[in-house]
């Protein structure tokens, strides 16, 4: 009766330690789900925060590459101006040949002071040559520069002579292309320069578009 009396007892011992082994156990793992959650939230917030470093870099360097961009764009415009463009002016037959070759792209009109659609188109260059700071905007009288007047085959005027690195690409006689009136838009002179890739797109080129595709409309 002792021996399994005491073997009882032996059971009883083994049951209540399994029993107690299994409570912390699963208090364990109770523990460890409540602390998933906060260690997940530490993460994601880790993560954030790295995150958050990175677009703090990024902005700093775009902020830093952006500044680059504006200064060698305004380097790009003072050398421009060096080169006599922002403007439309009238040169003689011994500046031709450098105004034109010294600039990427130029625009040259050969005129007559006594015609009245030379004076129409001195007006859209004058305009033009403000909004387009990329390109050289001049005159040259045609009757005074003889050797480049039949060099370039003038023989109309007004005559526009485009040009990129020196070469004349195409010769705007008269209105033809424009139109044929004396009142065409500037946009419509914008584009043709635009087709022969002697001023670059810019934002004033699509509000003088519009305006005057409803002219044209009408």
């Amino acid at each position: 009766m002792a021996t399994a009396e005491k073997l009882g007892n032996i059971a009883t011992n083994i049951v209540l330690e399994k029993v107690a082994q299994d409570k912390l156990k699963a208090a364990y793992e109770a523990r460890c789900q409540d602390q998933k959650p906060e260690e997940e939230a530490q993460h994601e917030a880790n993560e954030e925060a790295e995150g958050g470093g990175d677009g703090l870099i990024d902005i700093s360097h775009w902020r830093e590459k952006r500044m680059q961009q504006i200064k060698e764009a305004r380097n790009k415009q003072d050398l421009y101006r060096q080169q006599g463009h922002g403007k439309y002016e009238e040169i003689v037959e011994e500046e031709f040949l450098p105004a034109v070759t010294k600039s990427k792209l130029a625009i040259c009109h050969f005129f007559s002071p006594t015609f009245d659609r030379c004076k129409v188109m001195d007006k859209h260059l004058t305009e033009l040559a403000l909004l387009h700071l990329e390109t050289r905007f001049m005159k040259i009288n045609a009757e005074k520069a003889p050797f480049f007047s039949q060099k370039l085959h003038i023989r109309c005027l007004p005559s526009v002579v485009l040009f990129k690195d020196g070469i004349a690409v195409h010769t705007i006689v008269g209105f033809t292309e424009l139109g044929g009136v004396d009142d065409f838009r500037r946009a419509k002179l914008e584009r043709l320069l635009l087709k022969y890739k002697v001023v670059e797109r810019c934002l004033g080129d699509n509000i003088s578009d519009e305006s005057d595709d409803e002219s044209d409309n009408n």
